[in-house]
């Protein structure tokens, strides 16, 4: 009988093995929040995939209010610091460079060394930036359009900002920079020869402007409906996000996700079977970036009561969790390509 009956229980504990199992992972304040997935018996946790290899570019104040501009290993190893001021900062597409705003735009070597002030802000601030798919230059938004010759370290007005304002200032491909004025996306030559810019998109009233890598281009409006333009031909409208607006959002770097905050959650959307793959709660985020694998993305979170610091979630919106423990703040994160 003891024999039979142990033999049952080896039964049971092989079925139930059998079964999918559940995985929960944490993504709000209370046990509601939770968001739970499913595995069939053979298949890895979304939750327990390793997280893609490279470095976390990111400010932030550490042990002994030491602030800076840091450097961390993926798996939390080498955490350095390249630069002892707060700055806003993102990697060249290569790797070797960072840029980053002081001020005027500066870059420097990836590990802290030969600094170079490349862009003035004498007369307007600067703005968002981004680097160009060759790292030839660095756009950006002051009072209009502006960019920097990496090379030759020196900075050209492209467009300024008179009557209408202008934003966005993104890539429509390696050597012309888009941007919105008015309700027109236009473009034109980063190398400074084109006088004036050129008519490329008539959206419904465009708010924001982001390429992805393979210059697809992206808009929001006021009440959330979001665009994809291809080309000058083909603006497909992709979906109404809740009539809600959307105010921090990040191509995937295999351009096939987008993932964007709207009415208090972060959502990820898949643009080739335009639909949602997943959304979760959120609390005063900010900075999405993608790993170079488009499975991984980091952004910062400041929970009620808690210090404000960068988290991680995968590409399905699984295995939320908190990537870096700043007793004050930890922000601005920038994923190595």
């Amino acid at each position: 009988m003891k024999t039979n009956y142990i033999l049952a229980i080896l039964a049971v504990s092989i079925l139930i093995a059998g079964c999918a199992t559940q995985v929960t992972i944490q993504s709000g304040d209370n046990a509601q929040d939770d968001r739970r997935m499913t595995t069939t018996q053979g298949e890895e946790s979304t939750a327990s995939i390793e997280v893609t290899p490279g470095l976390i570019l990111h400010t932030g104040i550490h042990t002994d209010q030491n602030r800076g501009l840091w450097i961390i290993n993926t798996d939390g190893t080498g955490l350095h610091k390249v630069l002892s001021d707060y700055v806003d900062a993102k990697w060249s597409p290569d790797n070797k460079l960072i840029a980053y705003v002081q001020t005027d735009m500066w870059i420097m070597n990836a590990d802290g060394s030969t600094k170079a002030k490349v862009g003035r802000a004498d007369l307007w601030p600067i703005g968002e930036f981004t680097w160009s798919g060759d790292g030839k230059y660095i756009a950006y938004e002051q009072k209009g359009v502006a960019v920097v010759n990496v090379a030759q370290k020196d900075e050209t007005q492209l467009v300024t900002e008179v009557g209408e304002k202008i934003s966005g200032a993104a890539w429509s491909d390696l050597g012309m920079v888009a941007f919105i004025e008015g309700k027109n996306i236009k473009k034109i030559n980063a190398d400074g020869k084109q006088t004036e810019p050129t008519l490329w998109l008539e959206l419904k009233d465009p708010k924001a402007l982001k390429a992805s890598p393979n210059m697809a281009m992206l808009s929001f409006s006021d009440s959330g409906a979001f665009w994809i333009a291809k080309d000058e031909k083909n603006t497909d409208e992709l979906t109404q996000v809740s009539g809600t607006v959307v105010t921090n959002y990040a191509w995937s770097p295999d351009s096939k996700r987008i993932i964007y905050e709207s009415g208090g959650k972060v959502h990820i959307y898949d643009t080739e079977a335009k639909t949602e793959v997943a959304s979760f709660a959120a609390h005063n985020e900010d900075r999405f970036t993608w790993s170079k694998d488009s499975q991984w993305i980091l952004f910062t979170q400041k929970k009620t009561g808690a210090a404000e610091n960068i988290w991680i979630v995968n590409a399905k919106g699984a295995g939320l969790k908190q990537f870096t423990d700043c007793p004050t703040a930890c922000d601005r994160p920038d994923w190595s390509h």
